[in-house]
């Protein structure tokens, strides 16, 4: 990573926040897990399979899924876990899940993480 990249970690991760969620919501188009947790309501977000602070599968585009508030509040609460193993599957194969999870057992340097995204994106 750049010395530059560096000294603007803070401003380079929202933005790359920013961009990431803009370009799953436009992929997706729609709460891919309506359907499976109840009805559908509020606007759409980039939920995470696993969670933001993992650095190797944070920009990763098969971790990430545009789901309404609803569904992604249902996956993410404590104790749900089962949900998200549901949803994950209903997108996924279980060999893509695992290898999913594989990723996210890796280390990956953070500020390596956001300038990877911001030249993808």
């Amino acid at each position: 990573a750049s010395a530059f990249m560096t000294y603007i970690t803070p401003h380079g991760e929202k933005k790359a926040d920013e961009k990431f969620s803009l370009w799953v919501r436009n992929r997706d188009g729609k709460c891919m897990a309506a359907g499976l947790f109840g009805p559908c309501a509020g606007p759409l977000q980039a939920a995470h399979l696993v969670g933001r602070r993992n650095h190797s599968t944070r920009y990763d585009i098969t971790n990430v899924w545009a789901l309404c508030r609803n569904c992604h509040m249902t996956i993410d609460q404590h104790g749900r876990e089962a949900h998200k193993y549901t949803f994950a599957l209903s997108v996924m194969s279980p060999n893509e899940w695992e290898s999913l999870s594989a990723k996210a057992r890796t280390i990956t340097n953070r500020v390596d993480a956001i300038e990877e995204a911001l030249c993808r994106l």
